[in-house]
């Protein structure tokens, strides 16, 4: 198998939810999507107490990035989280590829 495009991979990553997700041929390299029920969300922790409640309550009803996203707006952190996203969604690719012995390109 060819080196598969880093960007790919995270970029399949970031579109993963709970009911839909993607999975690596490793004959062919080629990323498929795939209907997926085991979505399982990790909860962070949070050194401001107050603020984790409002997140974690944004998040729990449908509509539940929206509301996220506003309250981040709102105090201010949004970037902070896209920032967070993004090195955190890096990461755990660059994991995900050592640990499947995926080879990966720039």
């Amino acid at each position: 198998m060819e080196a598969i495009k880093f960007d790919e991979i995270v970029d399949s990553m970031d579109m993963q939810t709970d009911e839909a997700g993607f999975y690596l041929n490793k004959k062919t390299g080629e990323i498929i999507f795939a209907a997926d029920e085991d979505g399982n969300p990790e909860t962070e922790k949070f050194e401001d107490k107050k603020l984790r409640d409002v997140i974690i309550d944004s998040i729990k009803r449908k509509g539940a990035f929206r509301r996220f996203k506003d309250m981040a707006y709102r105090h201010g952190i949004l970037e902070n989280w896209y920032e967070f996203k993004n090195i955190a969604l890096k990461q755990i690719a660059i994991n995900w590829c050592k640990e499947n012995n995926i080879n990966y390109t720039d």
